[in-house]
């Protein structure tokens, strides 16, 4: 187990130390980072008036691919959960194998088809939640996680987002509460009506000045969270 110090809110704020690092597996700390990356980015957009057609929620049936981040990172919250349920247990033994890949591709397509045949009674639905939707959005994690796993745990690629995956809470949290002081103080219309649109939108045009700046506000994020991770830092419940 981590050492951790205890804060009188109940947080915990723990050096890391490199044993407890290398027990980790790489691929659910990047996957759950790149999940919360693309929640920011999704979130806070220049102008919500010019978004690029992916970057936006299906209006009701169908999916598009910033429906299935958010199940993405439910889906990664539940398996560090069951990761954690085990701590001293080194993670060779815990199931993301070698031959656990096979397994978590197989099962992700399977639950892709299965997701898919079932929309046609059921229809994909995020605001609904509805069965077919949670299904073929989980197939979609599995095959994510298969792919992180692939590279990071097994080829052992440089893990680039585990930072912002192991200080997830802090990144979520803390943006929100930025965001929030930002709206409350006028910053961000002003970042985006006398920034960003006026000195992008001309040259490249409107959605793509908006993505501008929430790619601004993730690479802000994303280097503290770096920061953080140099440092040792880590923020839990």
């Amino acid at each position: 187990a981590l050492p951790a110090v205890r804060t009188g809110s109940g947080g915990v704020m723990a050096k890391a130390p490199d044993l407890a690092m290398r027990t980790r597996f790489a691929s659910v700390d990047v996957l759950r980072g790149w999940a919360v990356a693309a929640m920011l980015l999704v979130n806070y957009p220049g102008s919500s008036e010019h978004v690029y057609a992916p970057l936006q929620h299906a209006r009701w049936n169908g999916f598009t691919p910033t429906d299935l981040i958010f199940p993405a990172f439910l889906f990664v919250v539940g398996v560090s959960i069951a990761l954690g349920l085990r701590p001293g247990t080194p993670p060779a033994k815990i199931g993301l194998r070698e031959r656990g890949l096979r397994f978590l591709i197989l099962m992700g397509l399977a639950m892709l088809a299965l997701g898919g045949a079932w929309s046609l009674l059921i229809p994909l639905n995020k605001y609904l939640w509805t069965s077919s939707f949670v299904v073929f959005a989980s197939g979609w994690s599995l095959l994510l996680l298969a792919l992180c796993h692939a590279l990071f745990d097994l080829r052992g690629w440089r893990p680039l987002g585990r930072s912002m995956g192991i200080n997830a809470i802090t990144a979520y949290a803390g943006s929100w509460l930025m965001a929030c002081l930002m709206q409350r103080l006028g910053l961000f219309d002003a970042i985006w009506s006398r920034g960003f649109e006026p000195l992008l939108a001309p040259l490249f045009g409107a959605q793509a000045a908006s993505l501008s700046l929430a790619l601004a506000f993730v690479a802000f994020w994303w280097l503290a969270m770096w920061a953080m991770a140099r440092r040792g830092w880590k923020v839990g419940v």
